[in-house]
């Protein structure tokens, strides 16, 4: 299946090979959707709850987005939750075509829960 996601990407990627920018401008787009499935009550803020709740339905994930919150108040805001998406960026570079696969995925997987 290919991988059809409207891309908005904000991003300096002037060095980044074709394949690279690829990737991230396809994780760019799928990141504001994925802290939507988190923030259940749609708040604009992912509490302890709902990232516990979400968490064991998205895997390594929620882990990950744990890790998102900076200021250790227990709730992940829009503004932390795109920081990650940049210190993952910084740190591991860009993502696999498998990777945004998988986090498709477990996004379709979130959303259709919410259905």
């Amino acid at each position: 299946e290919a991988l059809k996601i409207s891309r908005s990407s904000g991003a300096d990627m002037s060095t980044a090979k074709p394949a690279e920018l690829e990737t991230k401008e396809l994780m760019e787009a799928l990141w504001p959707r994925i802290f939507a499935a988190f923030d259940s009550n749609g708040d604009g803020k992912v509490d302890r709850k709902e990232l516990e709740s979400k968490m064991k339905e998205a895997g390594n994930i929620g882990k990950a987005m744990a890790h998102a919150d900076c200021n250790s108040d227990k709730v992940v805001t829009k503004a932390e939750w795109d920081n990650m998406l940049k210190v993952m960026f910084t740190k591991f570079g860009a993502p696999t075509v498998e990777t945004v696969k998988w986090t498709k995925g477990v996004l379709e997987k979130l959303e259709s829960k919410g259905k």
